[in-house]
């Protein structure tokens, strides 16, 4: 008697039967695939890197501190920085060079902070005085040093005497001018109109002129010493002498004392004194 149940294909012939469907979804579902491998890779790479090293990946956005003089649009300009740069390609000590070129600029600060923002700080310098480059006024740093053009005239003593000054580069005679600002400052002295600074045949410099009420005194340091000079200077006008207030001229070259030179009396004064009723 024969089974109703018809007996199974050998396996070689079932798996004829359906290779051809196993083929037609290879093909369809690999590329598929590939796709999505590819598009999971980069999310997955780029997700890592902006863990691992964020400033690979964003783009730089400038942060520019400390400048009260200099304009930000010049700062960027010479950070040569192209917004949407990798933070990472960022050469740091390159961006800083190029700011140190400014001649307002002193000090410079340039940091990376991840993930996108660089930032740059500056000091920018302190005129002190001013001094003449040939026909033009330039301001003078605290360290002698002539770094800028100054457009006109500043509330700010100007240096006289120092012919050999350069640009860029600090001067004896300059860093001498400024050393007699700051034993001023010290003593609290008023900063003066002018200072002759450099040698002279006379021995009278350095020497320096300022206003006290309607009169313009020369004060005359003559060589060296001049914290201990303008110590006895400060300690003469505290006493508040009338020969002092109204001299033209105090020499300080002498040790222990200040020569005052008092105006000479105007000649008509002079006559009107020794005759003031006239020709009556």
């Amino acid at each position: 008697m024969k089974s109703r149940n018809p007996r199974p294909a050998p396996r070689r012939q079932r798996s004829r039967a359906r290779r051809p469907r196993s083929r037609v979804w290879r093909w369809l579902t690999w590329p598929l695939a590939a796709s999505l491998g590819l598009a999971a890779g980069l999310f997955g790479w780029t997700h890592l890197m902006e863990h691992v090293a964020p400033e690979r990946t964003a783009v730089v956005s400038l942060q520019i501190s400390g400048n009260r003089r200099v304009p930000p649009s010049e700062l960027v300009a010479l950070c040569g920085v192209i917004p949407g740069t990798p933070l990472g390609s960022v050469d740091l000590e390159g961006v800083a060079a190029r700011i140190r070129r400014h001649p307002w600029i002193a000090q410079v600060r340039v940091t990376a902070l991840p993930p996108e923002r660089l930032l740059v700080g500056v000091e920018e310098r302190t005129p002190r005085a001013l001094t003449r480059l040939g026909d033009e006024l330039h301001y003078v740093d605290g360290g002698g040093v002539p770094f800028a053009p100054a457009p006109a005239p500043a509330d700010i003593p100007e240096l006289v005497g120092a012919e050999a000054a350069a640009q860029d580069l600090p001067s004896p005679a300059l860093v001498e001018g400024i050393q007699i600002l700051d034993a001023l400052a010290r003593e609290g002295l008023p900063a003066p109109l002018r200072i002759e600074v450099g040698a002279a045949d006379t021995g009278e410099r350095p020497a320096f002129e300022w206003r006290r009420g309607q009169l313009t005194q020369r004060v005359v340091l003559g060589a060296g010493g001049f914290a201990e000079k303008l110590a006895r200077l400060a300690r003469l006008l505290r006493a508040d002498l009338s020969d002092a207030r109204e001299a033209i001229r105090l020499d300080l070259r002498f040790a222990g004392r200040v020569i005052l030179r008092q105006p000479e009396p105007d000649p008509s004064t002079r006559d009107e004194e020794a005759d003031p009723e006239g020709d009556a």
